[in-house]
């Protein structure tokens, strides 16, 4: 039979459960900044802003063959293109797993050319 707690050993044992939350949640916190693309679109993260939006939709549409964005600094032009690039790689959208296939309807490789200026 196990042997019952004092109360110095309950609250020295509260402290350590206390110490490993922290540590766990600073460990989610760090894997959550790693792995932005995962998170995108999930609370507390505000998914795409407005022109990030109407590219990602347009996106989906199989009319469309090229997309151009151009903006001032902090727009998310770089973060919208690393995600479509991951996207057609992945076949899909990587936060919600929407499905990318009907854009390529053909078994062969699926390439991505990144074409910039003045990075």
């Amino acid at each position: 039979m196990p042997k019952e707690l004092t109360r110095k050993q309950k609250i020295e044992r509260l402290k350590q459960l206390k110490i490993q939350k922290i540590e766990l949640q600073k460990k989610m916190i760090e894997y959550r900044n790693n792995n932005i693309l995962e998170f995108f679109d999930h609370p507390p993260n505000p998914g795409p802003n407005p022109k990030q939006a109407q590219v990602l939709e347009a996106f989906l549409n199989i009319i469309f063959k090229t997309f151009g964005m151009s903006g001032s600094n902090r727009l998310g032009k770089t973060t919208l293109l690393t995600i479509i690039g991951l996207c057609v790689v992945f076949g899909e959208y990587l936060w919600d797993h929407t499905s990318l296939l009907h854009l390529f309807p053909h078994k062969k490789p699926r390439k991505v050319r990144y074409v910039g200026q003045g990075w």
